[in-house]
């Protein structure tokens, strides 16, 4: 449980990362969409880290939050 925390909270700080670097973050969402498209085993409850398809809709759902000067910076 532990790790699964630690590894969300480094992608929220990945997150104003990149946004303070004026870098698009979708990049960052469409990596996690990625890793969900590739994930052939979930281990649930047993995992070190979320599961790439929720980390995907975590990131989606801050990126909407987002003022769209952020969302709209450039790749």
């Amino acid at each position: 449980k532990f790790s699964r925390d630690n590894e969300s909270e480094a992608d929220r700080e990945g997150l104003k990362a990149l946004v303070a670097a004026k870098i698009n973050p979708a990049g960052m969402r469409d990596f996690f969409g990625k890793m969900a498209e590739q994930s052939k085993l979930d281990l649930g409850l047993l995992s070190t880290h979320p599961a790439s398809a929720d980390r995907m809709a975590e990131m989606d759902n801050l990126i909407k939050a987002l003022p769209e000067t952020s969302r709209n910076a450039p790749p």
